[in-house]
């Protein structure tokens, strides 16, 4: 199941790597940032087990002091790559003030490896650490869309006592867990209770991804932004709900976007005054 489809019409192929894309046409916006005109560094990122990440840190043009404003550190959704983002950067990056460092997981992309939970998690570590290491960038955000949402929780959950990896946490149309999700589906098409439970319990058995953010979620103390879309199709609103009843963050907020769809819900109105408020409110 894809959590995150990327913003190319449905019967249209995604290529594997943004480079992929045709050189002209409609599609062309979705091989860099620089069809936006956004100045972008194409960057790679060995990870600690000797993977190379590709990533495209944006800094915002409209200021020369990119390291006194956050640094979104973007993780996407399980379908497509950065590529398929570009949209979605432009729109930040002219309607917020921060900069964004994309990261493509492993496997994903010009990423070497193979997707693992462990793995992506691995992957978002290293993507700090290379941000600790430039003197031109400097609060660090975690922001996850879907399953990045997943990955950001997890990773946040690890240095949640880690006062200086990052400085808080956006999750947007994410889940309790992969479980949790695969079951709201099942209850819509298997009415059936005792179907349920059978099906239920074989699920258990055969999902190798879990991702539980409702196992980790309260471990984080740091600012956590909840945006969600409640025409959202893939995930029913109702997991962001729980999982910002069961944080345990004193300075937690939660942004709804009536007629956000899980994709979609970034270009709603008032989501850029809602992430620059929230940034501004860290700082």
């Amino acid at each position: 199941m894809a959590f995150d489809f990327p913003q190319v019409p449905q019967n249209y192929f995604s290529p594997a790597r943004p480079e992929d894309f045709p050189k002209q046409g409609p599609h062309a916006r979705f091989r860099s940032p620089s069809f936006y005109k956004l100045d972008y560094e194409d960057i790679r990122i060995t990870t600690l087990d000797n993977h190379t990440l590709q990533a495209w840190l944006m800094k915002n043009s409209e200021r020369e002091d990119t390291n006194s404003i956050p640094t979104l550190l973007f993780l996407h959704g399980n379908a497509g790559h950065i590529g398929l983002r570009t949209p979605f950067y432009e729109r930040i990056l002219k309607g917020v003030r921060c900069n964004i460092l994309a990261l493509e997981y492993r496997g994903y992309g010009n990423s070497s490896g193979t997707p693992s939970e462990r793995g992506l998690i691995r992957d978002t570590h290293a993507a700090l650490d290379y941000l600790h290491g430039r003197d031109d960038i400097g609060n660090i955000v975690l922001y996850g869309r879907s399953l990045g949402g997943a990955v950001a929780i997890a990773t946040a959950s690890i240095y949640r006592d880690d006062f200086e990896k990052f400085a808080g946490l956006i999750v947007e149309n994410t889940f309790l867990s992969i479980e949790d999700v695969v079951h709201s589906h099942l209850e819509e098409i298997v009415p059936d209770r005792s179907y349920q439970r059978i099906l239920k319990k074989v699920l258990q058995m055969v999902l190798r991804l879990r991702w539980k953010s409702k196992d980790r979620i309260h471990a984080i103390k740091k600012p956590v932004l909840f945006l969600s879309g409640r025409m959202d199709e893939l995930i029913p609103p109702h997991h962001m709900d729980t999982l910002y009843s069961m944080s345990t963050s004193k300075n937690k907020y939660m942004k709804e976007f009536f007629y956000g769809d899980h994709n979609g819900t970034w270009c709603e109105l008032g989501f850029c005054e809602a992430l620059e408020e929230f940034l501004q409110d860290l700082y």
